[in-house]
Parts: C-alpha cells; structure tokens; sequence
C-alpha cells in the first residue's frame, strides 16, 4: 500500500499494522494538543464564570450600583474592584496554551520576497492605525461581558445557577487534567463502539 506519511511524504507500507504504528505517535501528538485546547477553552469559561458570579453578587448587594453612571465610571469601579476584562482572560488563557505549545510546532521559514517586505512597509501604517482603533474599541468593550448581562441575571436565583455551572466546570477541569490522553483516545473508541 502507498500511502501519504505523517510528513505529507509518499511512502509504501507492508501492512495495516505499520500504518497503525506510523500514525499512533501522530494521533497521540494530536490529543496533547486537544487537551491543551480543552483545558485553555474550560479555564476561560470558569474565569468569566466567577468574574460574573462576583458581578451579580456584588449588584445584588448593592456593593455596585450601575443606574445613572457614565460607562467609563463603571468600567472605572470594575478596575479597582479587581475584575478581569475579557482581554486579559484572553491574554490569561493565551499564555497558558501558548507556553504548553511551544514545543510542539513545527518552525515554517517565510518564502517573502523584497516586493513583498516593501508593500509589508508600506502598509505598516494603516496596520497601525487598525491596531490602536481595535486596541482602543477592546478597552472600551472590556467589560461587556458583565455590563451587557440582562436585569434578569442580576438575581440570586442566577447567581446560585451560575456558581452550579462554575463549580461543574471546575469539577469537569479537574477530571480532565487528571486524564492521561492514552484515556482520552481510549475513551473515544468506546464510544465509537
């Protein structure tokens, strides 16, 4: 059989069993980096999770009082009060997954031209100025997550069902780190069987 390798390379294989053994270390490389993935996608949904059950919290017990304040004022108050805005749960889970990935990509080498560097220069300003309007609208926006929740959430009905949800979530976290990812895989045949 003459199949493509995990190099994207034509290569010819005796048997079903030296495919099985070429890929393996693939698919094993391929679930260190889903459960990276998963671990970064449960950690930033537990930091807004217990950013908002503060929120609600606090707005309940009148610690924060929204009603007839200017949005920077509030966003302000959020600051001081030491709540994550969703750039920094961003960067937070970015880092995390970044640092665990470092190893694992393979480095490309840039194929750029000297035309291609020049209009790379030439447009470097507007990238700029794209930068600063997008930097300036996530400042703004930074805080959406908490402000824009509806008058409906801000109950203690909401907060007890949201503090259910983080402590799952957390429970959830804890059992997937837990997990080795020859489980995992494992797991995944089970239930294709």
């Amino acid at each position: 059989m003459v199949l493509f390798d995990r190099n994207g390379k034509i290569r010819r294989y005796d048997s079903v069993l030296d495919i099985i053994k070429d890929f393996a270390d693939l698919r094993l490389d391929m679930y260190v980096l889903r459960k990276e993935s998963l671990i970064a996608k449960l950690t930033k949904e537990i930091l807004i999770l217990s950013n908002k059950c503060r929120f609600v919290t606090m707005v309940v017990n009148g610690e924060i009082v929204f009603q007839k304040k200017k949005i920077v004022q509030l966003m302000e108050e959020l600051k001081r009060k030491k709540f994550m805005t969703m750039m920094e749960i961003d960067a937070q889970t970015k880092a995390a997954k970044a640092g665990s990935l470092k190893g694992k990509m393979a480095s490309s080498t840039s194929g750029a031209t000297g035309d291609e560097v020049k209009s790379e220069g030439e447009s470097s300003d507007e990238e700029a100025d794209d930068e600063a309007k997008a930097e300036k609208q996530q400042k703004r926006s930074g805080y959406d997550y908490l402000l824009a929740m509806s008058m409906w959430s801000l109950t203690l009905e909401r907060v007890e069902a949201m503090e259910r949800l983080l402590r799952d979530k957390e429970a959830e976290l804890k059992v997937l780190r837990g997990r080795t990812i020859e489980e995992m895989w494992d797991r995944d045949l089970v239930q294709l069987l």
